[in-house]
């Protein structure tokens, strides 16, 4: 039986750095892969037909990786849903290795329509969930993408509670980024015990650990205090429940489920606003579609005025030697 492993966590969690140290471990994560950004320069070891697909549906129901609600995913089937199906089927087949790994954030929330398609395939799915610290994602999301750090606990928290679902329906590995960071390498050798995966090349591990993992990465260290005392206090202690090995993972999803009042009263104020910002959004991308289109006309009737030019030219030139045929009396003219 084929094996699959999906890698599992928020945005801005290190799940790059962890889906790259699967290689070690003899997962194949494919051969078309997104390449890295100034944000992520080592590489997001994400599927580029996957993100592509995942992005897809997301839109198509006029959702984004950072909207709070995903509407489409409350158990009706769409088209867009099953045209997506379709698409990961074909994404899954066409993959021959017999270990091999996905990573995309957006999977936190997106695999439960997976489950039937797997089980169909009869692949044996496993998860790596990568959990960081709430406000180093909330300080790297602010940094990056000037996200307030209320929308990036809340979506920190919504993914989670997919990632930790996921987990318990199919088992494998819970990684604190906080933990690989001190020590990478029994990290890995964890990770493989929780998988049965067989390591056949400390080579491998070691050339991760020298040329790939930055041991400089840093821990959250605190900062300003960007968020109320209560939701501050409420995460931190989230948190460290969430990371604690004596709790299960069932006790982990309760506490993660249970959302601080606070948070529950501007819930509603954040699921509008970023549904008019959704709203824009879409208005933004018909503008540049339609831009493009206009673009694309324009150049292809300049190309034209530029081929009319050529052939006027063409035909002055023509009409300049008759005439000096005619002076020169070796062609007659018409009567």
């Amino acid at each position: 039986m084929r094996r699959l492993i999906l890698v599992l966590g928020m945005h801005r969690s290190g799940t790059s750095v962890i889906t790259r140290a699967l290689e070690t471990l003899g997962v194949c994560l494919g051969d078309d892969l997104l390449p890295g950004k100034e944000d992520n320069p080592k590489g997001f070891f994400e599927d580029r037909k996957l993100q592509k697909a995942n992005d897809d549906l997301l839109v198509s129901n006029g959702c984004y990786w950072d909207s709070v609600e995903l509407p489409f995913l409350s158990g009706t089937t769409s088209g867009t849903v099953a045209s997506y199906q379709d698409t990961i089927t074909s994404l899954i087949s066409g993959n021959e290795s017999w270990i091999f790994g996905f990573k995309d954030p957006r999977m936190c929330r997106l695999w439960p329509l997976w489950d039937s398609l797997l089980r169909e395939l009869d692949i044996n799915t496993s998860v790596v969930l990568m959990m960081r610290h709430p406000f180093a994602v909330a300080k790297s999301l602010a940094s990056r993408d000037a996200m307030p750090w209320e929308i990036s606990l809340l979506l920190w928290r919504l993914h989670n509670i997919g990632a930790i679902e996921g987990l318990i329906h199919w088992g494998g590995s819970f990684v604190s980024y906080e933990i690989l960071l001190e020590n990478p390498e029994q990290t890995i050798r964890t990770i493989a015990q929780d998988l049965n995966l067989y390591i056949s090349d400390t080579k491998s591990i070691e050339y991760f650990m020298n040329s790939f993992f930055d041991r400089n990465l840093n821990h959250y260290e605190g900062g300003e205090l960007l968020i109320s005392a209560n939701l501050h206090d409420y995460y931190e202690y989230v948190y460290q429940y969430i990371t604690d090995d004596t709790n299960s993972l069932e006790q982990k999803l309760a506490i993660l489920r249970q959302s601080p009042s606070e948070e529950s009263f501007i819930y509603p104020s954040i699921s509008r606003l970023q549904q008019q910002r959704d709203d824009l959004r879409r208005h933004l991308f018909e503008i540049r579609d339609n831009h493009a289109i206009l673009e694309a006309h324009t150049d292809s009737l300049l190309r034209e005025v530029e081929r009319r030019k050529q052939e006027s030219a063409n035909l002055r030139n023509r009409a300049i030697y008759l005439e000096s045929l005619i002076v020169h009396e070796r062609i007659k003219p018409y009567p």
